[in-house]
């Protein structure tokens, strides 16, 4: 007999109340009509929210599809009976499809190369942030279970991006250590964990730079159920997940939003560094330190606005530097003996979103 359904995000809350209140309007026959159609309706609203997402969202890859069915179909209950895992871990905390692009694209838009799990479970939401990241970007995942580890690597190990994963077990907060030790730092740092410790994490994280200074820090469930919000709620979890969120809102070292999707997704990133005593003694707090309006010195070496004319453009050096410097924000009027070439290189500098100017006739000798 399959397992009853327990919702576990504000909108399956939601549907769960509306569903029963449709039920008790429908056995009450002085219940008008409208009501019952108005009940419908938010039911309607509510119930098909999550279909429409998964429906719309990009596909996953196959060994993350394969990782989802190997999560759901597993006996977690017998696992942890058996005493191969220290808690009992309920398939619902798997990451999902529409939260695993979702973080695929976050890590797409902070362009990131270097990321830090905290919590990894069966590795869905790792696989998808590595898909993510460049060639040589790479993804250390803390896990308390080792039974985690190697339930989610083979499953790794089938995918091209596997290899771009590194999975520590054991105390998340000895890993970090570690890591801050090493003098490790992370362009994302995405948290799933246990809930009371979010704060103790998070604190760590950024009291020893283990963020990059224009890193992002991505904090899971911290919608949980609802909870966070409803003045009766007694839930432990929705409470620390409460605290957790008043502490990041009054923290002037970062902004953030929490994103309704799923259990809620806080993305936060820093806007002050907070020098301490010790520190300030060392530091000269400049704008070569912080940037001048707020840009790093590499960004102000950038070409906007510059033109650039590269001649032997379709081919060879040519063609490499007439992409560096599209890249570095110069419009390129690309120069080639050779008219099809140079038509490709300005096609190929068009997709790349790089403004050029594509020669109209041959260069004379």
């Amino acid at each position: 007999m399959p397992a009853v359904k327990v919702p576990d995000t504000p909108v399956e809350v939601l549907v769960d109340i509306l569903t029963q209140a449709k039920e008790l309007a429908i056995a009450n026959d002085h219940v008008p009509e409208e009501l019952k159609s108005q009940l419908q309706k938010a039911l309607d609203i509510a119930s098909g929210m999550d279909h429409y997402l998964e429906k719309m969202t990009t596909q996953e890859s196959e060994p993350l599809a394969e990782l989802y069915e190997k999560t759901i179909s597993h006996d977690w209950d017998k696992v942890h009976k058996e005493g191969k895992t220290m808690f009992r871990l309920p398939k619902e905390c798997i990451t999902g499809h529409v939260e695993g692009q979702t973080l695929k694209m976050l890590i797409h838009m902070c362009q990131a190369k270097r990321v830090l799990e905290i919590g990894m479970f069966t590795g869905y939401g790792a696989l998808s942030m590595a898909e993510g990241l460049p060639e040589d970007g790479c993804l250390v995942a803390c896990e308390l279970e080792p039974y985690l580890k190697d339930f989610a690597q083979p499953i790794f190990n089938k995918s091209p991006h596997g290899r771009k994963i590194t999975v520590k077990t054991g105390s998340a907060m000895d890993t970090l250590k570690e890591l801050a030790a090493a003098g490790e730092q992370f362009d994302m740092v995405f948290i799933d964990a246990d809930k009371d410790n979010y704060i103790n994490y998070y604190n760590f994280i950024l009291d020893n730079s283990l963020l990059r200074l224009r890193g992002v820090i991505c904090v899971d469930n911290t919608l949980f159920k609802a909870k966070v919000y409803l003045k009766d709620a007694t839930d432990s979890n929705g409470l620390a997940l409460r605290k957790f969120n008043q502490f990041v809102c009054d923290d002037p070292r970062v902004e953030q939003v929490i994103l309704p999707l799923r259990d809620g997704i806080s993305v936060i990133r820093q806007v002050s560094v907070a020098l301490s005593s010790e520190t300030q003694s060392q530091i000269t707090d400049d704008e070569v330190f912080r940037g001048v309006m707020g840009r790093p010195i590499l960004d102000r070496m950038r070409l906007d606005g510059k033109v650039a004319y590269v001649t032997g453009a379709g081919q060879g050096i040519g063609r490499a530097f007439a992409h560096a410097l599209g890249e570095a924000g110069a419009k390129v009027a690309v120069v080639d003996m050779d008219q099809k070439k140079a038509e490709a290189v300005a096609e190929e500098l068009h997709l790349k979103g790089k403004g050029c100017k594509r020669n109209k006739e041959r260069l004379k000798r």
